[in-house]
Order: structure tokens, then C-alpha cells, then sequence
């Protein structure tokens, strides 16, 4: 679960980003295979992303099976589902911030995780973070 409520990601912060998620996976002795995350404030431009997938290659992470991006931009969740619709063996797929249930259900199927437990740890983030969709 990744919920930014940055107001600005430098790509000092992006980098911080990547190599601690990288830590708690060695950590904990394993990777993800799914994540559901949330930009509420600032997103990650073109060239945080361009360093994310060089630092996937660099560091040999392998590739999340699903994400589910909660996000209150129409437009993303319709750009989302077209290419779904296009490619339906797509791994990323958008929801309403309120439909974290939704979107946990659907990484469920890919993933073991109590469900009931994953949302609830979802709002206690927002509320936290005073993240208000």
C-alpha cells in the first residue's frame, strides 16, 4: 500500500522512495505481487518514472502481477478502462478513491490478504495523512 500526500516530489524524495520500498521487501524476504497506491498530492513526472523503470532493471525487481491506482481523475480511470478493454491482460487498473474495497477485492484475486483489514488500514492512512477525496 503506497499513499503520497507530498505536495512535491523532488527526485531526491522519488529515489528515497524506490530504494526503501526495495528495503522493506528484502526485509520482509519477498516482493510484492500486487500494490494499490494513491497520489494525493504531487505525482511522479516523466523522469521519476523513466528512473523507476531503470531502477526496477538495475536492482532486477521483478514486476508487480497487479496495481490498482485509486484516483479521482475521471479522465485517468476512463484512459485506464479503454485500455483495458484494449488490452485485457492489462496489470493496472484505476478505481474511485472510494472504491478501495473494490480495488482490494480485485488485487485479492492475485493476492492473499485479509481484505477487511487492508481497507481499513487504507482509511486509517488517509485519515493520518488528512488525505480527504
Amino acid at each position: 500500500m503506497n499513499l503520497c500526500a507530498a505536495k512535491a516530489l523532488s527526485d531526491e524524495d522519488w529515489r528515497e522512495y524506490l530504494y526503501g520500498s526495495l528495503a522493506v521487501a528484502r526485509e520482509l524476504g519477498h516482493a510484492p505481487n500486487s500494490s494499490l497506491i494513491a497520489f494525493a498530492g504531487a505525482h511522479p513526472n516523466a523522469g521519476q518514472r523513466r528512473l523507476s523503470a531503470e531502477f526496477m532493471e538495475h536492482e532486477r525487481v521483478r514486476p508487480i502481477e497487479r496495481v490498482a491506482i485509486l484516483t479521482d481523475s475521471e479522465l485517468l480511470r476512463g484512459a485506464m478502462t479503454a485500455f483495458g478493454w484494449l488490452m485485457p491482460n492489462m496489470k493496472y487498473r484505476a478505481f474511485k478513491p472510494a472504491d478501495s474495497g473494490v480495488a482490494c477485492a480485485w488485487l485479492a484475486e492475485v493476492s492473499r490478504f485479509d481484505e477487511t483489514i487492508a481497507v481499513a488500514a487504507w482509511k486509517d492512512a488517509c485519515q493520518k495523512l488528512s488525505v480527504a477525496w
